[in-house]
Formats: structure tokens, sequence, C-alpha cells
């Protein structure tokens, strides 16, 4: 056969090995479901219990996805407007009851936006509102609309963009309220090396002012801050005067013209971060000096007081008051109140509390910011108080996210940030929800991220960068009660972060990956960046692979012969010399040594690894692997060598697998397009033999952290927007249910036939594998009994019985393995021969064959005779494998147990 013919001959068995499509499956939905709640910083691990899934990641707050801007009425409940996707800097009322938004709004619901919105009374976007797309040099979207101000019909745009549409309008321009067309309104600003921005505007009858980052504005001179008139002709006011830093707000009250910043001094006046020009002079008030010792970045004025916000110890006339970045002073004097709401908390500590944005409407100031603790009471990122002395309100609305805009309307608040989500509740890195997809009142905060969670029965093992559960000192890796969130004993600690867990089928060790150097709950014993950890002792095993670099990521062969692992790592294995291995090696589960398995890749690293079959599945940052071409994403066969899988991703970075039920993959990553599919972004389905794309087209704009697949649902963690839902640190996919006729039924509606009568149907949101517990058998040594053992139906029978216990209806297998001698070859026990006579012994087990029973919840025995219906099994040792698989296809972690068949 020429060579060419057998290249070909052999690519087209491999693709016939690579793992099938299942043609029942039906397709997943592009959109993800709306019920379930999402996080405000990205999910990096789930795990279910019962009907519980447990989310882990870097997060404080978790609710539902309204999107990044929402009206609030009295009690604080959220109506989403839009829904708008994105960050909203700011947001002013059109005095119908409406609000124009403006930001970086790329996307609203399935339309394209141009970073200026028109949201009508009702909540939906105008319509007939076409502004066009601010941008800045070639077309990108820089920091889009920073400022607006409405004057009449005219609606003034501020921000650091280029062009209007096709036409040139530099930091500023106007367009027509009503229906959003450019209008001929075009000063030219200017800053000397760099880009103008125009950060804030106000309204004085018909002139307005400027305040941002320039040095020319209008065909004139100015610094920071100019007065213009409605066809945008620089007026004399102000100059000489202007403040010598950038100005980040504007207000007007009364006679005044209030100004904050991060300026120094107005013209030749001393005074910084806020002062206050007279509108008949347009000259700074020369006594009124607030003086706070940081830069001022929002203004709420009233006739008796200036609220500001920035980022500032003190302020007030004087010496000054100590205020954390928010303050107001006496309109009269620039003396400090005794108004002080304290904002404090952030998530995971990474800054200090800060507001961004302020209102006063009705008789309250609206607070808006990042912080958990305002006006001396709980309150996530928003909150009401008293304009008096700063006490929190019991309006408590609960944004996650930085609420940069505030506006008032006759329905309420309209508030906006950068978050995907208003109406939630606190949660610290770990969270429950509950099958209708919101939280449960389990609590289990930790004070640092967490990177796995692994769920045994009501134990939760948790893994990540954290030193504290629930106020419990417990560095890295916890056990918690999936019941109270309270730790247990188990207190390994590890001296650096745990990326990875996995747990061994007796429930006996914990694998364990990450940064650390050592670990051990008696005493701390080296075992570098990988470990083998008694779930009894909470101290490691004898097993020290000893990786020379950190491992990010652990999974068993199909046969558990072999512990895969991957990571940065260059050397590992238990024998001595270590053998090199780039960042990914096959590892043998009862001394930690390096089998013969090696991938050849140049450059790079493996983020994620996928054991499938007689194939690896692997994600990271390579460009060539196992001999071949590959970008992001490679399968190899036993041997390292590249199999023909390639999705042909548009850049080299991959992240993340998973596998459906039906074989095929899901690959999460930082790429713009595949081979064939260009609008693939980030996420995607794909062959599983090719690479090649599925239909499934969820549209991410983040880079997934996770994807994990658990009955009909697909889960993904990670930063960014999926599809067009706002941006969101989770979001879960469900795929309909399969109709007997070969339709579909939607989820959350029966699916009507095909079910086992034995086991009830799964309800659609059914991603819960049911657990075996109290699996045992009454007799682990027995002789064959005359009855049969029937395959597929209850029968009684002498020789043992297996009891177990199912946490709900479920079909039962029992697969019957007998254990053999044989002789280690690489990574596999084979049958000993004379080639293998002098290599060492190991224990083989053979499929002898298999039972199933349909069972219901709770308590049960099978009666088990030594027959496999009519055929005795022979004499000697077995193991028995138990699992479980519910109607939605959730299979349980198997049970392992050992017996003896006995001579008569």
């Amino acid at each position: 056969m020429p060579p060419r013919a057998r290249a070909l001959l052999a690519a087209a068995l491999l693709a016939l090995a690579a793992p099938s499509i299942a043609a029942a499956e039906t397709p997943l939905p592009d959109t993800p479901d709306a019920e379930v709640w999402t996080t405000d910083g990205p999910v990096r691990t789930i795990a279910t219990v019962g009907e519980t899934t447990y989310l882990g990641g870097t997060f404080s707050y978790i609710g539902p996805p309204t999107g990044a801007a929402v009206s609030l009425d009295g009690a604080g409940h959220a109506t989403p407007l839009g829904p708008v996707r994105g960050q909203v800097r700011v947001a002013i009322s059109d005095g119908a009851g409406g609000v124009y938004l403006g930001g970086q709004l790329q996307v609203v619901g399935t339309k394209t936006a141009s970073n200026l919105l028109h949201v009508l009374a009702d909540g939906s976007i105008d319509p007939a509102f076409h502004p066009p797309a601010f941008s800045g040099g070639g077309g990108a979207f820089t920091q889009g609309v920073r400022a607006l101000a409405l004057s009449g019909q005219s609606l003034y745009v501020g921000g650091d963009f280029l062009h209007a549409g096709a036409a040139v309008r530099t930091a500023l321009a106007a367009v027509d309220a009503a229906d959003g067309h450019l209008l001929p309104f075009a000063p030219v600003f200017a800053e000397s090396g760099d880009v103008a921005s125009v950060n804030a505007l106000a309204v004085d009858g018909t002139l307005l002012y400027a305040g941002g980052e320039f040095d020319h504005a209008g065909g004139g001179a100015r610094q920071n801050l100019a007065l213009l008139n409605a066809q945008g002709q620089l007026l004399s006011g102000i100059a000489g005067a202007e403040p010598d830093g950038t100005v980040e707000a504007l207000a007007v009250q009364g006679p005044h013209l209030y100004v904050g910043g991060q300026f120094g001094k107005l013209g030749a006046s001393a005074g910084a971060y806020l002062r206050r020009y007279s509108l008949f002079s347009d000259q700074p008030d020369p006594t009124w000096l607030p003086a706070p010792d940081g830069s001022v970045w929002s203004l709420a004025a009233t006739g008796s007081a200036i609220y500001f916000a920035g980022y500032f110890t003190h302020a007030g006339k004087g010496a000054g008051a100590p205020r954390a970045g928010v303050a107001a002073v006496a309109i009269g004097d620039a003396s400090a109140t005794a108004w002080d709401p304290a904002p404090s908390g952030t998530l995971n500590g990474l800054s200090t509390a800060r507001v961004s944005s302020l209102l006063v409407s009705g008789g309250a100031v609206y607070v808006g910011g990042s912080f958990t603790t305002l006006g001396g009471q709980p309150r996530s990122d928003l909150a009401a108080v008293d304009p008096a002395t700063g006490a929190a309100t019991a309006w408590d609305p609960s944004a996650g996210g930085d609420v940069s805009a505030l506006a008032a309307t006759p329905a309420g608040i309209v508030a906006g940030g950068s978050m995907a989500s208003f109406g939630g509740v606190q949660r610290r890195n770990l969270a429950a929800l509950g099958e209708n997809g919101r939280p449960t009142p389990w609590r289990a905060d930790t004070d640092g991220s967490v990177a796995r969670l692994l769920a045994d029965g009501d134990t939760l093992f948790a893994g990540g960068s954290f030193l504290h559960v629930n106020g419990v000192g417990r560095a890295h890796l916890a056990a918690l009660s999936a019941v109270t969130g309270t730790p247990s004993s188990f207190e390994p600690k590890p001296d650096g972060d745990v990326y990875d867990l996995l747990l061994t089928p007796d429930h006996a060790t914990l694998y364990v990956a990450g940064t650390f150097a050592t670990l051990g709950q008696s005493a701390a014993v080296s075992r570098p960046h990988l470990a083998a950890v008694s779930t009894t002792t909470g101290d490691p095993t004898a097993w020290r692979p000893a990786p020379d670099q950190w491992v990010g990521r652990m999974a068993f062969a199909p046969d558990r012969s072999v512990l895969y692992v991957s990571g940065v790592f260059g050397h590992i294995g238990a024998q001595s010399p270590q053998l090199a291995r780039r960042s990914i090696a096959a590892l043998t589960l009862d001394a930690g040594v390096a089998t013969a398995f090696e991938v050849v890749m140049p450059v790079g690293g493996i983020y994620d690894l996928l054991p499938l079959a007689d194939d690896v599945y692997v994600a990271g940052s390579f460009t060539s692997l196992g001999g071949g071409k590959r970008n992001g994403f490679a399968a190899v066969g036993l041997d390292g060598i590249a199999r023909p899988f390639d999705p042909h991703p548009l850049t080299n970075s991959g992240g993340v697998l998973a596998q459906t039920a039906s074989g095929s993959l899901l690959i999460g990553g930082s790429f713009y397009g595949l081979a064939g599919a260009t609008d693939r972004t980030s996420l995607a389905e794909v062959d599983p033999a090719t690479g090649a794309p599925l239909p499934w087209n969820p549209r991410a704009t983040g880079i997934p952290g996770m994807i994990a697949v658990a009955g009909r649902h697909v889960w993904v963690g990670g930063p960014g927007a999926i599809g067009t839902v706002a941006d969101q640190g989770l979001a879960r996919f469900t795929r309909p249910a399969a109709q007997p006729d070969g339709g579909t039924a939607e989820p959350g509606t029966d699916a009507g036939g095909g079910t086992d009568p034995g086991v009830p149907a799964a309800p659609a949101s059914d991603i819960t594998a049911p657990r075996l517990s109290a699996v045992s058998l009454t007799r682990k040594r027995f002789a064959v009994a005359k009855g049969a053992t029937a395959l597929t139906a209850r029968a009684a029978a002498k020789g043992t019985a297996l009891r177990l216990t199912l946490s709900e209806a479920a079909t039962a297998r029992l697969a019957i393995e007998r254990a053999l001698p044989g002789r280690r070859t690489g990574r596999a026990c084979r049958r000993a021969s004379r080639a293998t006579a002098h290599r060492a012994r190991c224990t083989r087990y053979v499929a002898a064959g298999a039972l199933t029973r349909r069972l219901g919840a709770g308590a049960a025995r099978i009666a088990l005779s030594g027959r496999l219906g009519s055929k005795p099994l022979r004499p000697g040792r077995y193991r028995l494998v138990v699992s479980a698989r519910d109607a939605a296809g959730n299979a349980s972690a198997p049970a392992t147990l050992a017996f003896t068949v006995v001579r008569r």
C-alpha cells in the first residue's frame, strides 16, 4: 500500500476509534437559562450533593441576571432595563419617565448599541432612537460615553471618542433627544500628546460647562474646564482660572458651579480637588475650601450641602474630619457636616471600598459604588441613607457590582454600572443553589478564591487560595458539611494554593494538586505540588511524584490504571532520576512513578486534560504538540502522538474541556473563531474525532474558566457575557428533553414516554447524580448457590446479598470483575508471559459480566447467587463495582467491594 494511502487509512481508523456522537441527544440552546442566578465574579468549579449545586470561585454576591441597568421602586425591587450589557457610566432623566444611558454599551438584548441608549418609561429600549457610534481612532470603542446633559431637544454627549458615526467629533457632540441623529454642534477638543476626554457636563440655561482632560476646546486654549454656548463656540468665562488637573465631576447649585477632580489649584487660586466658581463672574471662590486630601469623582448638590465622593480620607474646611471616600460639607462655609455613611468591605479585600455615584432625591441620598457595608448596615454596592446622619434606610436593593450611575424618575431610581445583577444576596467565594437556580441559606464564606470543589456524600472538599472558612482557620484545603457549611477537623494545611482535587473510588485518599511545597495535618511533610492525602487523618501517604513546578489538573485514566496530570512542570516521577515530562505526564497510582507516556511540546503549557478511551484531550497555550501543529486544543494517543482532532482556533490559547453525554466535546478558551465557523468565540461544541464545530453557538465574550456537564445541563463559569444575557460569572444551558417521536420538549415540561416504570421521569432541572451509600455484602466469602441470579429482574438467592442506599430512584449496575495475576507492562497490568516474567507482579481485573436493577430511593437489598444467569462464577477473587444512573442520565460515583467465591 502506498505511504499516502496508509496515512489516510490510519487517519480514518483513528477517527473511527474516537468517541462517537449519539444522534439521540438534542442540541444545546444558544441561550442560557434565565432563572439561574449569577455571580459578580467568575465561578471556577461546581459540585452537586443531592438536589443542591455548590459553587466555588471568586465572587462576593449572587443574584438574578438583570443586566447592567435597572429601575428600582420604593421597596428596592428591580425591573431590568433592556436588558443592558456592558458598563453604564452615566444616566440622566429624559423628563418623561425614561432615561438616557451612556457608557460602554455594546449589546442590548439582540441589538447592537452605540454606547448611548434611550430607555422608555416602560423599561424598553426606544426603537426610534438611533444615535451614531461614538468611537476612537480606527473605529474601535474606547471608554465610550462618560457624560450626558439634556437641554431642550439637544442631548450633549461627552467622552474620549474621536468620531460619531462617520463624522469627526472629538470628546463632545450633540444628538437630537428624540431620534438620536447627530446635530451640527461640533466644538473641537484636543489634548497634547493624548486623546482629549470630556468627563463631566453641566447646563446653565443655554450655556454648557464641559470638564475633563484637554488643553484646547472650541478652537481656543482651555485647560480641563470650558464654557460653551449652544452653537459650540468657546466663551471667555473661566479663562485664566482653569483647573491644573483633570475634572471628573460638575454640579450647578444656585449661583455656583461646583467642580471636583484631580487638580491642585484653579489658575493661581490654591485649593485642591473640590472648588466652586461664581456663575456671575466665572471665577473661583477663594473662601470656599472643603480641602479633601484626595481626588473627587462624584458630586450631588442641595441647597444646604454638597455631597461628594472620591479617594480621600479627610474632608472639611480647616483640618477636616475623617471620612472614608465620601463626605458632605456645608454649602455656606465648606465645613464638614455630621453626615458619614462610612463605606467598607470589598470583594476578597482586593481594594478599599469606594463610592462611585451619588444622587439626592426624595429626602434621601443614594450612594452607589463598591462596598459591602454602608451607613452602619450590610449593603451590596448600593444604599439609601439619611441626608443628615448618613445612616442607612431600610431600602436595600443589593447590587452585584460597582454602581457608577444613578438617576431619578417618577417610578423610582435608575441604577447602572459594571454588573450583571440586582436584587441578590452576599456570598463570598462559596454558595449553594437549589433546584430552582436560587441560593439556599447555606453559607461557608472564605477569605480567598475557591478553585476546586469535590463532593463526597454530605462532605464537600474545597481547595483554593483561602486561609479561613466561616472564620475558622483552614489554609487552602478544607472539608465542609454540605448541610451546615461547618468545616470538619480535616486540616492538611498545604502551604500554597490548591488547584485541583480528585478522590479515589474507595473514598480513602484525596489527590491534591497546586503550588504548595508541604502539607500534613500531624506535621508538615515535603510533597511539592502534588500529593495523596488520607481523608481520615489529613496526612499524606508515601506517594510522592514531586514535580518541579505546579500542577493544575488531574484525571484518572478511564480504566483507573494511571493518573494523568498537567501543569507547568518539566520533570516529574518518584523514580530517580526523574523523567523529563513537559506539562503533562501519567503516574502510577501505587508508587507515583512516571510512565512511558510522553507528549512532545516545544513551548507552552497545558491547562486542562480529559482522558477518553485511548485518547487524551488537552487544552493550553501551544502551537505544536505530539508531532503535529495544533493551536490550543489537541488529542494525543497513548503513544503521545497527535490524533486528527483539531478545531483550528484562530489563537493558540485553550483553557477548559468537557464531554457531553453524546460524546461531543465542549471547549473554552481565548479564541475568536474556529475553522469553518469564524463566529465561534471563547466557547464552542466540536466533533471529538475531527474538531469540526457543531451548531451550538452561545457567543461568549469572556474566557470560560469552567465547563461542567451534569445530565442535560451544561454549566459555564468565568468572566464575560454569554449570548444575549448580560455579563455574568455563571451560566447554565439546558438541553431540551428528547420526545419519543424524535422531537424535543422544552426545559421544565414533561418529555413524556421513554421512561422505565421502575424509575420516575427526572425533572427538567435534574442535574444531581444519584448517591450510593451504605454499600455492603452480607457475605464476602461464599459458595455458588443452586438458584440462578436473574440478569435484569429481582430474584431470591442464597449466595450473598448486596445492601445499598440510594438518594433517588435509579438503575443500579453491578459489574463483576475477576481478579487475576499479571505483570506490570508500562502503565498497564497484562497477562503474565515468558517475555514479562521479570516484571513487577500486579493484579488485573477481567470483566465477568454485569447485572442491572431498577431501584427506588432509599435502602435496597439485591440477592446474588454467585451466578450470572445460570452460569456459575468460577472460584476465586472478584470485585463488584456498583454504580447508579438516574432517568436524566446523571451517574453516581462508583463503589467497589471485594468478594471471594469458594468451592462447596
